[in-house]
């Protein structure tokens, strides 16, 4: 913080007691999609069988169901990874080689499937339950862009 002080102190050629950084949370974005924008969201709404107006509220509330849907996956795969070193622990407890072989094979595969999840979906699952609305807006976009090829 002191140094980010300073810096923008210097920066500025101001002293540091009259340098205040404000946040900014107006941001103004424009993009041209082109004309036929209007008409692509029109046939997706169609082919949703909804209205244009509920179109992005529609994807918000998908944003939150994607959500859901990763963190259910998450817990369950952490749940198998348990589960195995469990199956091991009791393996090794009761002197039994094949409870310890299954209980391997169960981890080994639910820490697999645990890592490349992890991998794919984070990022989605970061947009999906921080910022919905940006989710929404991204999968709108993208589907719309799909319906103009």
């Amino acid at each position: 913080m002191f140094l980010t002080l300073i810096l923008c102190a210097a920066l500025a050629q101001t002293p540091a007691v009259d340098t205040v950084l404000v946040p900014t949370t107006d941001i103004s974005v424009s993009a041209d999609i082109g004309p036929n924008i209007d008409s692509a969201l029109r046939d997706l709404a169609e082919q949703v069988g909804v209205t244009m107006d509920r179109l992005y509220p529609m994807y918000l509330q998908q944003a939150d169901v994607q959500a859901q849907t990763y963190r259910t996956g998450f817990w369950v795969t952490i749940a198998a990874c348990v589960l195995g070193i469990a199956l091991i622990i009791l393996g090794c407890a009761i002197d039994a080689e094949v409870l310890r072989m299954v209980g391997a094979a169960v981890a080994i595969i639910a820490a697999l499937i645990l890592m490349f999840g992890l991998m794919a979906s984070l990022g989605d699952y970061y947009m999906a339950s921080r910022n919905p609305d940006l989710w929404a807006t991204r999968h709108l976009v993208y589907d719309a862009a799909r319906l103009l090829r």
